[in-house]
């Protein structure tokens, strides 16, 4: 009896130090590269086997000291989000296959915020296109027309104002 209540505590620690294994690879690693992206893969799926953990709370230890190990180890995620990954982008597409419960964040992580206006416009624009291409080939055309029919309106109206 004693030996599977170690046995649980082992494995539940086993859990965390690999997600926390996963964090410190994914720091050694420079992005972008495959290498990288098979990191970053790790860290989603060690979060995810302390997720069915911690559902399961027969199997998972509820100590303050592994609750804020781990507390510790998400802002790391979050930060290390926020701040040096570039390619969240691809997250996006690995949630299709992966097809992730919202309650799982780790895989809706955000990437840095932009440095000005106009690499938020762009990132924006890139991820319209993106969507464009993906799910609606109208929208494009419809964007087109729109932005045409505008610069076309404005066109007439200084030639307007011009006579």
């Amino acid at each position: 009896m004693t030996d599977g209540i170690a046995e649980e505590a082992k494995e539940q620690k086993n859990c965390i130090s690999s997600y926390e294994k996963a964090l410190n690879d994914l720091d050694e690693v420079e992005q972008p590269g495959d290498n990288w992206t098979e990191k970053l893969i790790g860290v989603l799926v060690a979060r995810d086997i302390i997720h069915v953990a911690l559902s399961d709370k027969s199997s998972i230890s509820q100590q303050p000291i592994d609750i804020n190990l781990l507390i510790q180890l998400d802002k790391r995620l979050k930060d290390k989000a926020a701040k040096d990954i570039t390619q969240l982008g691809q997250l996006a597409e690995w949630r299709k296959s992966v097809n992730p419960l919202p309650e799982r964040w780790w895989w809706y992580l955000k990437g840095p915020l932009p440095r000005s206006l106009n690499e938020a416009v762009n990132e924006y624009s890139d991820l319209l296109n993106e969507y464009d291409a993906e799910n609606d080939p109208w929208y494009k055309d419809l964007w087109n027309w729109v932005t045409m029919g505008k610069l076309n309106h404005e066109t007439e109206a200084d030639q307007a104002i011009q006579v």
